[in-house]
């Protein structure tokens, strides 16, 4: 090797040495990032769910009461049916009905079609009806009310309803009841089983629920007979109202 070549190959080798140096210098304490595995497991997890009751007798009934009129126009249509349903909503108050238990739910005026063998249909007339429901808070009255109104005038009467006016009270009382079984639940199968309960992670509600309304007989009942009939017995019942919660542990 002639002394040119010597001399190249010395200073290659340098720059080499160098070269590794500096790499080993940036690097020098940093961790490879394939290496970097966390040995943490994850928090084992103990779930138990309850439900809780509360049985309360209804506070408030719910019914409709309808007129539906048929004239030849708009305006015979509209003074007849307002006059009645005025009339109708009137006798309900008499039975003391309170203004803001009184709502309208329905007022629907459509035109009466005849469909003749042949030709074009045409408007005969119009139909116009209007429906209120009502909450009676008095279960003694709610028999008057019917009769007071269906002899007003009332030609339809919705189903007659039993269920609880605010049930936020009720359901707390569930909720209530339902976490502590489930706390019951949980220290009981954890001392059956040899678990060992950490903290509590989370609750959750997982349903509610509401009263279910109880229906008399007055299913949308057309009422042509109503002046002479008796007002009815009435029979509210009791009403449930549940909910279910579900615990989540940490087991140690």
């Amino acid at each position: 090797m002639s002394p040119t070549q010597r001399f190249f190959a010395t200073v290659l080798g340098v720059i080499a040495s160098a070269v590794v140096l500096i790499v080993a210098v940036v690097n020098l304490g940093k961790t490879p990032s394939r290496i970097e595995v966390s040995t943490a497991e994850p928090a084992n997890r103990f779930s138990v769910s309850a439900e809780g009751k509360v049985h309360a007798p209804p506070d408030v009934a719910l019914m409709s009461f309808g007129v539906t009129s048929e004239r030849a126009t708009v305006d015979q249509v509209t003074k007849e049916n307002t006059d009645k349903m005025n009339a109708v909503i009137a006798a309900i108050k008499d039975r003391k009905v309170a203004d803001k238990d009184i709502k309208t739910i329905v007022y629907q005026l459509n035109p009466v079609y005849t469909y003749p063998p042949s030709g074009r249909a045409y408007i005969r007339g119009y139909s116009l009806q209007q429906q209120a429901q009502v909450k009676v808070r008095d279960f003694d009255a709610v028999g008057d009310v019917i009769a007071a109104a269906t002899a007003a005038g009332a030609n339809e009467v919705g189903s007659l309803q039993f269920t609880i006016d605010d049930p936020e009270t009720l359901k707390a009382q569930a909720r209530k009841e339902a976490i502590e079984k489930a706390k019951q639940k949980a220290e009981a199968i954890a001392d059956e089983s040899g678990l060992r309960l950490g903290s509590l992670l989370n609750v959750s509600e997982s349903g509610y629920t509401p009263p279910v309304p109880m229906y008399d007989r007055f299913a949308m009942m057309k009422a042509d007979a109503a002046e002479s009939a008796p007002a009815p017995a009435i029979q509210a019942g009791e009403q449930e109202i549940q909910v279910s919660v579900t615990l989540t542990y940490d087991v140690e």
